[in-house]
């Protein structure tokens, strides 16, 4: 057995890390994220669930189902923190936070997602309204005319 990991574990800060809960680009259509319905909703029956071994083929069955170079690269973006605010008078707009798997901080009286940085442009296809990113107001990205240049 090659012991790669142990005598260098500084490679391993060097690996993305896929989660299976926020890297797959799972649809509204998926209610529960735990891994045992996550499987079974793909058709993969999860015997001994929380049995490392039969949890590792489950996660590797999940990933294949999805394009892995997208899950790759959503893994390499930093996890943050999305809130949005709206009324509650606005079903609409609370429908699709929750389809978007949003969930309410009601410490906080906000929306909050945690999520990969590079999933903002899936929860602008849904939800129009303001964007907070780790408390800081998202504005989308800048008009070239407005960039700054490295000269």
């Amino acid at each position: 057995m090659k012991r790669t990991f142990f005598d260098n574990p500084e490679i391993l800060d060097s690996l993305p890390i896929i989660d299976t809960y926020i890297d797959l680009p799972y649809g509204p259509e998926f209610k529960n994220l735990t891994l045992k319905y996550l499987c079974l909703d793909h058709g993969f029956v999860l015997n001994g669930a929380h049995q490392a071994l039969q949890d590792v083929f489950a996660c590797q069955y999940l990933l294949s189902q999805y394009d892995f170079e997208s899950v790759v690269k959503s893994a390499l973006s930093p996890i943050v923190t999305f809130h949005c605010f709206t009324s509650y008078s606005d079903t609409a707009t609370r429908e699709a936070l929750v389809g978007l798997k949003f969930r309410w901080n009601r410490e906080n009286t906000r929306w909050e997602k945690k999520a990969r940085r590079a999933h903002i442009d899936l929860i602008r296809q849904t939800y129009e309204g303001p964007i907070f990113i780790d408390g800081i107001l998202f504005e989308g990205p800048k008009p070239f005319d407005q960039m700054e240049l490295p000269f």
